[in-house]
Order: structure tokens, then sequence, then C-alpha cells
């Protein structure tokens, strides 16, 4: 498979066992699948899912998207990624980002200010401890005096970002190997790579390979029961500013004021009712159509895409088991 050919699948932590999550690994390999994510949140760890995983597969790709920086400590998450590589055999991509404000705050009890400085920190002590060198390291967040990780690795570990905001994204092009999107309509192609070009630009090698993914929500079907499921997803992210400023970047400014102003005085089940069907189809795809069609706009932006399950409640696996299958019903062109 070639790389512009590359699919990958991120499954929401929540959604399967850790059990289905490994019959769903393996039936992502046997149909080629080039990656396979996990998210976390607040229910499955996913570096123990991913582990379970990486037993049961031989070739596919496995990364976290994304392990919350303020959940860890660097030296856990190093740890971590090298035992993951281990236990794959050098497959795995550790996807890093700063989580959902109340995720952090209220489960973590962490600090979440100043989190593009600590993201760069953090992106710089975790490849340190990598290198299983002792260092010291004196940041404004995060020290490290004089220890290295008792094991090391047959080759570095990539380190991908989860980014959104212009100073995040830039962040992406100067320290990570690539980066991740959620909610990414391709016409905002312009916003990121703007931010991205300025990070490459600052970095020490801006010539290196950088790849840019995207989460692309998916719906087993366009019946109005999986649409809908799909829906409330998109207004579950869009009540977090970050994704409402790049979905205006992509041209949806009108209906993320018309949803807002509904979010604010009567609650997301109202606003989720305010979504054209347009817009939730700019960062969808359904499995009941073309998916080889639908994902055409990301490529032509340079984006490898990630179907992204958003399953109905209560039909997670069976779902998920068909949204799989219809996303690799035909090669891609």
């Amino acid at each position: 498979m070639g790389e512009g050919d590359e699919l990958g699948l991120c499954i929401r932590s929540v959604d399967l066992t850790s059990q289905q999550f490994i019959e769903v690994a393996k039936r992502a390999e046997e149909l080629e699948y080039s990656s396979l994510w996990m998210t976390e949140e607040m229910a499955r760890a996913s570096p123990v899912t991913l582990a379970a995983a990486a037993l049961h597969t031989e070739r596919i790709k496995l990364g976290t998207a994304i392990i919350n920086i303020f959940a860890r400590t660097p030296m856990a998450t190093a740890m971590e990624a090298a035992t993951l590589q281990e236990l794959s055999q050098n497959r795995f991509i550790l996807g890093l980002g700063v989580g959902g404000p109340d995720i952090s705050r209220k489960g973590h009890g962490a600090d979440i200010s100043n989190p593009v400085q600590k993201m760069s920190e953090y992106i710089e002590i975790v490849r340190r401890f990598l290198t299983g060198e002792r260092f010291q390291y004196s940041g404004r967040h995060y020290r490290v005096d004089g220890v290295r990780l008792w094991m090391k690795q047959p080759r570095p570990t990539e380190i991908y970002l989860a980014a959104l905001n212009p100073q995040m994204l830039t962040l992406a092009g100067e320290k990570a190997d690539g980066l991740i999107l959620n909610l990414f309509d391709p016409r905002a192609a312009n916003y990121v790579n703007k931010a991205i070009d300025k990070g490459l630009e600052k970095s020490h090698d801006p010539s290196r390979a950088f790849k840019k993914l995207s989460f692309v929500l998916a719906a087993a079907s366009s019946e109005p029961e999986c649409f809908n499921a799909l829906k409330r997803s998109v207004a579950f992210y869009l009540s977090s500013p970050a994704y409402r400023r790049i979905m205006r970047e992509a041209g949806h400014g009108e209906a993320v004021e018309r949803f807002t102003a509904v979010l604010d005085t009567r609650g997301r089940d109202a606003a989720v009712e305010t979504l054209d069907n347009d817009v939730v189809e700019s960062v969808s795809v359904f499995c009941d159509r073309d998916v080889c069609e639908q994902l055409k706009r990301y490529r032509k932006a340079g984006i490898t895409p990630l179907i992204y399950p958003q399953p109905r409640p209560g039909k997670e696996y069976q779902d998920i088991l068909s949204i799989l299958a219809a996303a690799k019903s035909k090669p891609f062109k």
C-alpha cells in the first residue's frame, strides 16, 4: 500500500470492551488498514488496550490518539511508549495532546494554563528519555535531574501532536513528526498549513518528513438513527471553542454562531438541532455511500484519513464492524 493510499482507523475508548477492541484490531489488519488508534478520555486506558492489540497483530501500526499530557509525567509516558514499541516490534506511534479542558481540569485536577509551553517541554523530555541516555532538563514547567530510562529502543518513536489552534499547530510543525486533526473540513487546509509551515521553518530540520492525519467521523449509514448519532458527536465537539474556530476557518461561521447562541441559552440538546446536514457532512463520511469518493478531498489536501466511527448507543460493536468493512469495500484511486 502506497502512502497516498493509506487509511487509518480510530476507536473511541468508551465504545468497545478490551476484547472487542482486540477483535477489531485483528479485522483491521486483515482489511489492510495502515494504522489503528485509540482515544482515551475517561474510559479505557489506551496504552493498556493497545498493548493487548499489539500481541494479536503483526503489521498494523498502533497509536494513541491521544495521551493527555496532564494525566502523566513525561517519564511515565516515555516508559509506556518504550514498552509499546517493544511489544509491537516497532509499530507504535505516540500521539500527544492536552485533552479537553473538563477532563484535564475536573478529572485530573490539572493546572491547564500555558498548554503550548508545557507541551513543548513535554515533547523534548519524552524524546530525551527515549534515547536511553542520562540527561538534565530545567524548564519552566518540568525538570529532570540526571536520570535515564533503563531500556533503549532500536529506533526513535514517532510523536504526533493533536492540534487545532495556531500556536499548537505551529508547535507540531516545529517539534513533532506529525499532526492529528479532528472535526476537520479540508476547506480549512490553508489555515492549518500556514501554521504548520511556520513551525517547520523554526525547526532544526525544516525539510524533514511531516505527516498530517485527521479523524473523519463515520456513520454506518445515512439513515436517521445513524445520522443523528453522528450529528450529536459533531455537536459535542462544537461545544468547545477550539473546534468552533477551525470550523469558522472552513467557512461555517454562520452555522457556528447559530449553534453557539442556542448552546449558551438552551444547552447542547437544543443546539444540535441547529446543525444543517451540510455542516455535519463536511467533516464526516457515511458508509452506505461511496467512502472512497467522500475521502478524496482529504487526500487532495494532503491529509491521511482516520476513519472515526460514531456508532449508535447500544449498537457500538455492530456499527463499528459495519463501518470497518464498508470503508475498505473498494480500493482507493
